[in-house]
């Protein structure tokens, strides 16, 4: 019960989501500020287990970020 309930807590879920705070993004505001470094995250598939509406629309701004830094 302690694994699962460690599993579901916003700790690791923000680490499965976005990476590691001052490595792979800032906090601003409230919102996960993607860093250049968050685009080698070999993990992410897994945070489609741990996933809430609002931390998939902050990840999908985030994308939009970095499609438009290489476009």
């Amino acid at each position: 019960m302690q694994f699962l309930n460690k599993a579901v807590s916003e700790e690791i879920i923000n680490y499965i989501s976005f990476g590691n705070e001052g490595k792979h993004y800032e906090k601003k505001d409230g919102k996960f500020i993607a860093t250049k470094e968050a685009d080698n995250i070999r993990f992410r598939v897994y945070y489609n287990m741990f996933d809430t509406v609002a931390l998939g629309v902050q990840r999908i701004d985030q994308k939009e970020q970095r499609t438009q830094r290489f476009t």
